[in-house]
């Protein structure tokens, strides 16, 4: 690549990075000059199935896969609803929130309790995250209960979802399309449907995902973009859930639809990986260093302090330990039955002799290593993936489907000694 090509990318990323800084705070500054009376209303309707399911509660019980984060979703409504200092620049930079007892561990209360126009509470702030789920959650709020949002929610993701597969079977046929399957069950779409705290990933992957293959972005110069800004908006919409799905689900799309040696794949791979990272940490820091120079907070601080804590690699939190945490939420009847589907699929395929395995290290080799990326994400972040593996398990789905990947990329057809479609 010539040097005037690479300071040309760097500069657009640079450029890129900056403008979605100044455009996220920007843009939660005006939802943030949005009335909350009427928030504050929607909320107090939808109480009733809200306190029922409380902090956590499992809509297949006894299976924690499908456990839903009622105790991040309370926050994020208490911030919804909160009508803050009257500052609205100053408030999108902290994110203040009610809270009526101190260190309050069931903020489900302080939601109920302020949406009832309870008093007594105390301000606190959630300075270290965008928060940006706040643009689509506050004007929803202003016509819709968030019962009303499931329902929505769970259409716009359905209807994303068929898109997404259809593009897949468009583009890469039954070798792209079941893969493609199997990652989307592994996220659990019940969940991501019913829990506000698992929707900004699982959007972000379909909505990216489908991007990808209208405009066929592996085929352009400029599609490099589509990593550096998937980092970027996971970063200003997610609370740290189970980003590495939405990257890895983008790569082994591109991987399976892309040619060249394993190594250039392999290379490729790893180059948008660090241009997620790129843009993922870049916006983080950006909202750090902003809320502590227009604030008096120290979010740098408060940032770094826990960035440490949820590294913690204790030896009571073993690599291993961690791993089991997390798959063991995929040991229950629909991950049982997805297995058993996916080898009936293979050995239908095999047995009717429309292709035929044939083991090839070279082409599964760039799946293999993507296959490997939670591992990676789980050895980083151990604490973290450990105490919250109800959700941060879905990062598997990466492995599930780089795995699928490999597999179909060993099939050919019997008739032409091809890839099948």
């Amino acid at each position: 690549m010539k040097k005037s090509s690479v300071l040309s990318r760097a500069g657009l990323a640079a450029a890129s990075i900056l403008g979605a800084i100044l455009a996220g705070i920007l843009l939660m500054t005006a939802v943030y000059a949005l009335p909350t009376a009427r928030m504050r209303h929607n909320v107090e309707i939808s109480l009733p199935y809200i306190l029922t399911e409380g902090d956590r509660y499992q809509w297949a019980p006894y299976h924690n896969g499908t456990e839903l984060d009622g105790f991040t979703d309370s926050l994020m409504l208490s911030n919804a609803i909160y009508e803050g200092t009257g500052t609205p620049l100053h408030d999108a930079l902290v994110n203040p929130r009610p809270e009526y007892t101190p260190g309050d561990m069931v903020p489900v209360d302080s939601l109920s309790r302020y949406a009832q126009k309870q008093e007594g509470f105390r301000e606190v702030t959630y300075a270290r995250y965008w928060h940006g789920y706040l643009l689509l959650l506050k004007p929803l709020l202003l016509f819709f209960t968030p019962s009303d949002i499931r329902l929505l929610n769970m259409m716009a993701q359905l209807i994303l979802a068929c898109v997404v597969l259809a593009l897949c079977r468009k583009r890469g046929g039954l070798r792209l399309a079941i893969p493609m399957g199997a990652a989307l069950l592994c996220l659990n779409p019940v969940s991501t449907a019913l829990c506000l705290q698992f929707t900004d990933v699982y959007l972000l992957l379909l909505t990216f995902t489908a991007g990808m293959l209208l405009l066929e972005t592996y085929k352009k110069t400029w599609g490099w973009l589509l990593y550096l800004w998937l980092g970027i908006l996971t970063a200003f919409f997610d609370f740290l859930t189970y980003p590495l799905a939405a990257l890895g689900v983008l790569l082994a799309v591109e991987g399976m639809l892309t040619q060249g040696s394993p190594w250039e794949k392999s290379k490729r791979m790893l180059f948008h990986s660090l241009l997620w990272v790129l843009g993922y940490g870049a916006m983080w820091a950006g909202k750090w260093v902003c809320a502590s120079l227009l604030t008096e907070q120290n979010v740098i601080a408060d940032a770094l302090k826990n960035a440490l804590g949820r590294t913690g690699a204790e030896e009571r939190m073993s690599l291993f330990r961690v791993i089991w945490q997390n798959a063991q939420n995929y040991v229950n009847p629909m991950g049982k039955l997805l297995v058993l589907l996916l080898a009936l699929v293979l050995a239908y395929a095999l047995l009717s002799k429309a292709c035929r395995f044939r083991l090839s290290w070279r082409k599964a080799a760039p799946m293999l290593l993507l296959a490997l990326y939670p591992f990676v994400w789980y050895m980083a972040l151990r604490n973290h993936s450990m105490i919250h593996a109800y959700m941060t398990h879905r990062n598997l789905a990466v492995t599930v489907m780089a795995v699928c990947c490999a597999v179909s990329l060993c099939l050919e057809d019997c008739k032409k000694g091809e890839n099948i479609e």
